[in-house]
């Protein structure tokens, strides 16, 4: 194969049948729109011992309309693939071993793939990524919500109820269900993390710590709300909301924050210390939660101000 390719309508699919029958690891499809008829496609071509995950968006709306359909969560968790929401997801990409990447404007459709022989007029590419760019693509799974069965229960229930009195131009699940799938961060990159501590970051230094916790922010001013909107400050909330403790010392969250990052490799446990270290520095410097010192050691205390 070329370094890249570019792919129009059935050739798209064709060359996708190609690198899935060779799949020796994993699958990562990410794709808005996902109808089971293409994942019955899937299984019958990807070998039995590769992990499949799958990101889509599943609003209520592409559900009622039928741009995605329910079965789909049925079929993937019959073959145990994981299968993910992501509510502001437009990504149309599948990823084969971390390395053959398919990307373009092809929903994981009949019509997007051209399955049976027709369908939307569409263009994607088949292209050898990069390590960087096969984690781009990983972090799709890891800033979603894992669709569990009660919670799948629960949206089918309420698509299958009489009550059909809502706008369609203006859908969405209710309160109750749009609130427990909103991702739960429990994973983090590396470069989601915070690099530098607030003195160093609003000082006169440059750095590459700086540098890159100005592009994550976005901002050379972030504000309390746009730190709490953070991967990290997220992260930090979960594991207090999880360990049901009345505080967590510095060594809990670095043996957290070690086991939750996804970056391979793993960066060494010094790296992770000059993390929480920072991170704690924000938490203080915005009071998102009340530090406390000991001698050797500082800790959170498990309440906002």
């Amino acid at each position: 194969m070329n370094e890249r390719s570019l792919l129009q309508n059935r050739e798209y699919v064709e060359a996708l049948e190609r690198s899935l029958k060779n799949c020796k690891k994993e699958v990562l499809i990410v794709s808005a729109y996902l109808r089971s008829e293409i994942l019955v496609w899937a299984k019958e071509i990807i070998p039995k011992n590769v992990i499949v995950n799958i990101v889509t968006r599943w609003t209520l709306q592409d559900l009622l309309f039928g741009a995605s359909d329910i079965q789909a969560y049925e079929l993937a968790r019959s073959e145990k693939w994981g299968f993910y929401i992501d509510q502001d997801l437009h990504a149309k990409s599948v990823l084969v071993d971390a390395e053959m990447l398919f990307l373009g404007s092809a929903n994981f459709t009949s019509r997007g793939t051209h399955l049976f022989g027709f369908g939307n007029n569409e263009l994607g590419i088949q292209v050898l990524a990069s390590k960087d760019e096969a984690d781009k693509i990983k972090k799709y799974v890891t800033n979603s919500y894992k669709l569990t069965m009660p919670m799948y229960i629960e949206m089918k229930r309420y698509l299958e109820s009489p009550d059909k009195s809502k706008e369609r131009e203006s859908v969405s699940w209710p309160a109750d269900i749009e609130t427990c799938i909103s991702p739960l961060v429990d994973k983090l990159w590396i470069d989601e993390c915070f690099h530098s501590s607030p003195n160093e970051f609003f000082s006169d230094m440059n750095s590459l710590e700086i540098e890159h916790d100005r592009l994550m922010f976005a901002s050379n001013k972030p504000s309390l709300k746009l730190i709490k909107q953070t991967k990290m400050m997220k992260w930090l909330d979960h594991i207090i909301n999880d360990s049901n403790k009345e505080i967590i010392t510095f060594g809990y969250i670095s043996k957290r924050l070690h086991d939750a990052i996804v970056t391979d490799p793993k960066p060494y446990r010094k790296d992770v210390k000059e993390f929480v270290k920072c991170l704690l520095s924000w938490v203080r410097y915005f009071k998102v939660y009340e530090l406390i010192s000991f001698k050797h050691t500082i800790a959170v205390r498990c309440y906002r101000y």
